[in-house]
């Protein structure tokens, strides 16, 4: 948990000055120690350029991961990724299977999707 602090910290510029390059490297960390939000935070932060070029692949291939590993937004972002065709080929099949497992694990939009 510490490590997804620090990360957040780093990100945001709170009490240390704001370096997503070292907000990365704390969230990989996170990930490593089993902190499945560190994916999904790492996928965010891939898919928006927040920490380098704009890398849909790699974002995909993080909320994948997260999302295999049952986080509910994880599962709703690579849904909507299937959905849009971003950093993946468009899969209508794929989108459903992941926006309905994130509609069964309480996210709400993910059922209007």
């Amino acid at each position: 948990m510490a490590c997804i602090t620090l990360g957040r910290l780093y990100y945001e510029g709170v009490c240390v000055p704001r370096d997503p390059r070292r907000a990365e490297a704390m969230y990989y960390s996170a990930e490593l120690t089993g902190q499945t939000d560190a994916l999904r935070i790492l996928g965010s932060m891939y898919l928006n350029g927040d920490c380098a070029p704009l890398k849909e692949e790699t974002a995909a291939r993080l909320f994948r991961k997260a999302a295999q590993k049952d986080d509910p937004l994880a599962q709703y972002y690579i849904g909507q990724m299937y959905r849009e065709g971003i950093g993946v080929e468009t899969s209508p099949s794929k989108a459903e299977m992941w926006l309905g497992r994130a509609a069964r694990n309480g996210i709400r939009s993910a059922a209007r999707a």
